[in-house]
């Protein structure tokens, strides 16, 4: 999950900018600077949405258990990245919209790994955790970097953010193995 989390990161902070500034010089004739303001805008508002959605995702993995918090942030955030994904104009109305969904499918994937890994690892193994924690995000980083630019340059801009929808369905369904052999599937502690 956290190499899902961070790859997440990694493509609304690079791949985005680059598809808006892109998109922003040759469709709609803008300059450079007018491009790169309206990619720090919508990234801008990604990050704010975040930001705000952290503490209510927080509450809502204590609510429903860190096993069923990931599921549910795997889906939604394989469904926003889709959403991004086919939009025809990443500057557009729609875009801003999807700056909530965004936002929150980049924090939840991000803060519910750190839960499951905060509450599941055992004490004296919690350092090493940490440590593969951060090398796994690292990858997620790497990985999104190359094989996003790779997909970007061959399949068009949208491309990356299936490749990252990929990714956090693949955390879902990770989660969804473990809640329904592990027994926990139920959506409030009890």
């Amino acid at each position: 999950a956290s190499f899902a989390g961070r790859g997440d990161a990694s493509a609304i902070t690079s791949l985005l900018p680059v598809w808006i500034i892109e998109y922003m010089r040759e469709v709609k004739g803008a300059t450079a600077a007018e491009a790169a303001s309206r990619a720090g805008m919508v990234t801008g508002f990604i990050q704010l949405a975040a930001l705000f959605l952290s503490y209510p995702v927080g509450f809502l993995s204590d609510s429903i258990g860190d096993v069923a918090a990931v599921l549910l942030a795997g889906v939604s955030a394989g469904l926003a990245y889709m959403a991004l994904a086919t939009l025809s104009d990443p500057t557009g109305s729609s875009a801003l919209m999807l700056a909530v969904p965004l936002g929150l499918a980049e924090i939840s994937v991000a803060i519910t790994s750190q839960v499951i890994i905060s509450r599941r690892g055992q004490p004296s193994k919690r350092g090493l955790l940490g440590a593969m924690f951060s090398v796994t995000s690292a990858m997620g980083i790497l990985f999104i970097g190359k094989v996003g630019g790779l997909v970007y340059d061959l399949e068009g801009p949208g491309a990356p953010f299936f490749v990252v929808a990929a990714m956090n369905f693949s955390v879902a369904t990770g989660a969804a193995l473990v809640w329904w052999c592990k027994g926990e599937n139920r959506l409030v502690k009890g």
